[in-house]
């Protein structure tokens, strides 16, 4: 798909996505040139009529943009463990959390914190604990109602970081789970996770 028309209707730029192929000649000239004058409407009802002239094609173009979206989905509802790691940068998050870094972390959920958890340790002056945080991906991951799930977690163990470069338990872990096709982190049978997504407050209280 590109976007290789460009026209002026009424004097306005417009940009339509057509898709190009080698065998159509006369598409790739049109791609190739500048830019060329559509015909212009000559009846009494003005911008009614350029509506009505370019209501078809947008049309089209709307059908092809959510058969693209539908596309997008199925083929990430069906991903595998690994594409669901690389997606969500849990090697990313690994190495942070091996290194007390929380810039790694915004990914993770907290309601009123634009950079989600990194945005909240932040705040607070936390850090992951290294030694007591981790992430990991399998097929008995999640903790659901029916049973274990297959996904990826991060597991923070919360704690103030010391001058010596030691960490300082503050007694608080939070678990976030994403199984495959999902886009965002949930708790994962974990209490201050659910306080954090919810922003009811109770995991602030902790370190007031």
């Amino acid at each position: 798909m590109a976007f290789g028309w460009y026209a002026t209707l009424r004097g306005h730029a417009l940009f339509v996505p057509i898709p190009t192929c080698e065998k159509r000649p006369i598409m790739n000239d049109l791609l190739s040139s500048r830019s060329f004058e559509l015909p212009r409407t000559t009846d009494n009802k003005g911008d009614g009529a350029a509506a009505n002239f370019w209501a078809p094609v947008l049309k089209r173009t709307g059908a092809v943009v959510v058969a693209l979206a539908v596309w997008s989905t199925a083929a990430i509802a069906g991903e595998s463990l690994d594409a669901l790691s690389t997606r969500m940068r849990i090697s990313v998050m690994s190495a942070g959390i091996k290194h007390g870094d929380f810039s790694s972390l915004v990914a993770l959920p907290v309601k009123g914190y634009k950079d989600g958890m990194a945005g909240f340790m932040r705040q607070f002056h936390l850090s992951p604990n290294p030694e007591y945080s981790f992430t990991d991906c399998g097929d008995d991951i999640l903790v659901t109602d029916t049973g274990y799930k297959p996904g990826c977690r991060v597991s923070i163990k919360l704690a103030s970081k010391n001058d010596d470069g030691s960490f300082r338990d503050r007694g608080v872990r939070l678990e976030y789970g994403i199984a495959p096709g999902s886009k965002r982190f949930q708790p994962n049978n974990s209490a201050y996770a659910e306080h954090a997504i919810s922003g009811d407050g109770l995991l602030e209280a902790q370190f007031n």
